[in-house]
């Protein structure tokens, strides 16, 4: 839909009544109950990229308990519809709920694709960053590592979700007060990241500011 599109250019405020719209048609209509939970899922991320957090999850879980009851437990839009709760579960601060839905996202994923898959390497990155909130930085590393061994085997070092998850390890290594280390990852994140994203843009920008935070300290 059109408010799918606003959504994918970081516009949500312009897609919500876009997407509303949609889901009520859909509704009125007699829409299959997949089209209805696509509809949450998009308005989910929408409240979350507003900062309704209670409304996006809310969304979310309505969502999940469709595709749950539609399409089953282990089914790919199950694990997607994991994800998408985790993550707002996650800004919440609530980390134990979270972890559950991240876990259950993998076990979903390993099982459909296998752990060597360009998919697992999400909820693997997501489960390291609670990790990293919790104090666990031997897990996090270890998780963060496993994700980014998968997105150089099915992505290559030039994917974005590769340097993002480089960056996580660089901030993890920092914070481990590893120096040497986190010196030789930013160099490395910023490198892609010019190449790959360009020196513009706000990812290659932020990774630019860490480093000389990281070099002032």
């Amino acid at each position: 839909t059109i408010g799918n599109v606003y959504l994918g250019l970081g516009l949500p405020r312009q897609a919500r009544p876009l997407i509303e719209q949609s889901y009520e048609a859909r509704k009125s209509y007699g829409a299959d109950g997949q089209d209805l939970a696509r509809s949450l899922y998009s308005l989910s991320l929408v409240e979350e990229k507003l900062g309704d957090l209670d409304r996006a999850e809310r969304l979310a879980r309505e969502s999940l308990d469709a595709n749950r009851r539609l399409l089953g437990e282990t089914s790919a839009a199950t694990a997607d519809g994991a994800c998408r709760l985790g993550y707002i579960l996650r800004e919440k601060g609530e980390l134990r709920s979270a972890e559950e839905q991240f876990d259950s996202c993998l076990a979903i994923r390993t099982k459909l694709y296998g752990r060597m898959h360009e998919k697992i390497s999400i909820p693997l990155d997501n489960l390291a960053l609670i990790a990293r909130d919790r104090g666990d930085h031997a897990t996090a590393e270890r998780l963060l590592r496993e994700a980014l061994a998968i997105d150089r085997a099915m992505r290559g070092e030039d994917h974005p979700l590769y340097i993002f998850h480089l960056f996580h390890l660089t901030s993890l290594m920092e914070e481990r007060g590893d120096r040497a280390s986190a010196e030789k990852l930013y160099d490395q994140v910023i490198a892609l990241s010019k190449r790959v994203l360009r020196a513009e843009h706000p990812e290659t920008v932020d990774a630019m500011s860490a480093m000389g935070l990281f070099l002032m300290d």
